[in-house]
């Protein structure tokens, strides 16, 4: 999805912020009701923030003093 549609899958991006209430909200969204870009964001954004990338029995782990996993502005 990235590969074939990169601006749309930024585009996403854009109003998303790296918080705990946002990972827990993902990771319990049914992905049937998903189109193939949402499904793409989610994985990415679950995979980023995830502690230590463990998307489904993971927990958020996203730490303020160590370098950024997820950097939203610059991810183009």
């Amino acid at each position: 999805m990235i590969q074939h549609h990169p601006e749309e899958f930024l585009k996403q991006f854009k109003t998303l912020f790296v918080s705990r209430r946002i990972f827990d909200l993902l990771k319990r969204h049914d992905d049937e009701c998903l189109t193939d870009i949402h499904r793409a964001v989610k994985w990415f954004y679950l995979l980023k923030t995830a502690f230590g990338g463990h998307m489904v029995k993971g927990t958020f782990g996203y730490g303020t003093t160590d370098r950024v996993r997820l950097n939203l502005l610059g991810l183009e």
